[in-house]
């Protein structure tokens, strides 16, 4: 949102506008994975709505070029970075640095990926692969599993580096990512392996949990 990005309750504004479902209809507590679901449902797919956000989660490269937190992302040369989010803002800052990196959003792209390069592994999905995007409630039930390219790739990471989990500022609104952090400390346990470090910045009873 620092770049001019829409909130979630935005997001679920419009797919309730879509649906001409009554704003004061919907049950205390109602999730966007649990309106996508719906919209999924009446629509067929959610085709129109990744359309959607695709147009309103993008930004001009002026305005990544001018994001203190994008440069210092960039600027910290992390090996992998780990994102839940669709936009290409990430891919962009890389590219205005003149920084070369690996976009992973499915299993050809962890095959193909620059081991030389910084990788952005898009864990939510990637606009440029509508199967990819983990949106829906059913999304995220498949992706509890944790048996996905991705799930894998993550836990053989997350075992053998140090690990950085952040914006854990806000509400957390992606179920999995909790869910990933617990099954990654219990790996650990399991295997006798410390986690090197996991760094949460919160004032929520979750984060602080985590």
């Amino acid at each position: 949102m620092v770049v001019g990005l829409p909130s979630w309750q935005r997001l679920v504004d419009h797919m309730v506008r879509e649906l001409d479902l009554p704003t004061d209809g919907l049950l205390p507590g109602s999730t966007h994975q649990v309106v996508a679901e719906y919209y999924r449902i009446r629509r067929g797919s959610i085709g129109a709505l990744r359309s959607w956000m695709d147009r309103e989660w993008k930004v001009s490269e002026e305005q990544v070029q001018h994001s203190s937190i994008h440069d210092l992302i960039v600027s910290l040369d992390f090996p992998l970075i780990y994102t839940t989010n669709y936009d290409r803002n990430l891919e962009v800052a890389f590219g205005l640095h003149g920084r070369s990196f690996a976009k992973i959003a499915n299993a050809r792209d962890i095959a193909l990926a620059d081991s030389q390069s910084t990788q952005i592994v898009k864990f939510h999905g990637d606009f440029d692969d509508d199967e990819s995007l983990v949106l829906t409630e059913s999304d995220y039930f498949s992706r509890l599993s944790f048996d996905s390219p991705l799930d894998v790739k993550f836990r053989s990471d997350a075992m053998s580096r140090t690990v950085i989990i952040s914006d854990m500022t806000a509400p957390l609104v992606d179920p999995d990512r909790p869910t990933l952090a617990h099954r990654c400390r219990r790996g650990a346990v399991t295997s006798s392996m410390p986690i090197r470090c996991i760094s949460f910045r919160s004032a929520s009873a979750t984060g602080r949990c985590l």
